[in-house]
């Protein structure tokens, strides 16, 4: 009885568990965002909040950027982000900055609750094969862990679009660690409404297609149709919106025209702070987790070439460590990737400790 009575309890506890992480992180956020009467990154943001407001106020005339194809190829690449915040700010007047940076911020605390939250229940969930009371205390410490990176922290919590393609990345990854075709084609289909760089979801759809070839029948065959569902839901995506072309031009052309000449040190290019490289981050110790992470998953890279046969947990364990270490060198490279690469390695270290080293407690 008292056994039964200890489990009801956990399970109780646990029912409850992510409203109390959801009111922790949003309390968190919302004290960092009053400590300022501005926003935390104030450019990009009031572009942002100004489209946002202008959705049901068009006589409020926006002009883009001149310094971007969006001058002349007009598109809204984060409409979908500018929706959702819309009701925020909308009934805010024109003038009245403060209302309006208030509801910005109000908006992208719940965000960044909800966030944190959606991670700490895809910890859980990984690692809630060994135990409901590990599965808690293991999700609880890599959350808060995925939070140990200031850079992380801040692209996570600045009032820009990013943070919903972080959400989306996550769940893209949970969900094809699961094999659930049907929300990874949704997923695709909805990050081109989000956000700019949607071609992000082809990294893990390119390498995990690619490691399944050396797997099982059933391995390969998944392989190919997840590829084919992120590949359908963005195109999909991109055709249905009214500016097809311009989102394509501006989203891909340009994204990937800047990437490839930053790649080859273009004197034009290689200075733009979005495609710096993160060595220097990790030479001044602020991007503490890269050489951590680098020998963590090379470590369990090892331990699950050294297993034997072929199963679907050997293709995820594959396709997890090979990824993460992927997303470390494209750190290396462009600094920018950091909001991908920190979630996705603390979700690669609770699937290998919950396999290799918890796997008896089920």
């Amino acid at each position: 009885f008292h056994t039964f009575a200890q489990r009801f309890k956990q399970t109780q506890i646990s029912k409850f568990l992510p409203v109390f992480v959801f009111l922790f992180f949003f309390g968190f956020s919302f004290i960092l965002g009053s400590s300022t009467d501005s926003f935390l990154s104030p450019g990009d943001s009031l572009f942002h909040v100004r489209m946002s407001h202008g959705i049901f106020h068009p006589e409020e005339v926006l002009e883009m950027p001149v310094y971007t194809t969006q001058y002349t190829n007009r598109s809204n690449l984060y409409f979908g982000y500018h929706l959702l915040m819309s009701p925020f700010v909308t009934f805010c007047a024109a003038e009245n900055y403060a209302c309006i940076i208030s509801g910005a911020k109000l908006f992208h605390q719940i965000i960044f609750g909800i966030v944190l939250t959606i991670l700490f229940l895809v910890f859980r969930k990984i690692a809630k094969r060994n135990g409901l009371l590990w599965a808690n205390h293991l999700a609880i410490v890599l959350t808060l862990l995925t939070l140990s990176s200031p850079q992380f922290l801040f692209r996570a919590i600045i009032e820009r679009p990013l943070v919903i393609s972080m959400l989306i990345f996550i769940l893209y990854i949970y969900f094809l660690l699961k094999r659930r075709l049907l929300i990874i084609f949704i997923l695709s289909l909805l990050l081109p409404l989000f956000y700019s760089i949607s071609f992000i979801l082809f990294l893990p759809a390119g390498i995990f297609l690619l490691i399944s070839l050396f797997g099982t029948r059933e391995d390969r065959v998944f392989g190919l149709q997840e590829f084919l569902a992120t590949l359908g839901g963005i195109a999909i995506s991109i055709i249905m919106r009214p500016d097809s072309y311009n989102y394509f031009l501006n989203s891909y052309v340009v994204h990937l025209t800047s990437l490839y000449q930053n790649i080859l040190q273009s004197d034009q290019i290689a200075t733009i702070q979005e495609f710096q490289s993160g060595l220097s981050n990790v030479l001044e110790g602020h991007a503490w987790w890269v050489p951590i992470f680098l020998i963590i998953c090379s470590f369990f890279l090892y331990k699950t070439l050294r297993l034997r046969g072929k199963s679907p947990e050997k293709q995820n364990l594959l396709f997890l460590n090979i990824f993460s270490l992927f997303l470390i060198t494209l750190f290396l490279i462009i600094a920018r990737t950091l909001e991908y690469a920190v979630p996705v390695l603390f979700v690669t270290l609770a699937f290998n400790l919950s396999f290799f080293y918890f796997k008896d407690n089920i």
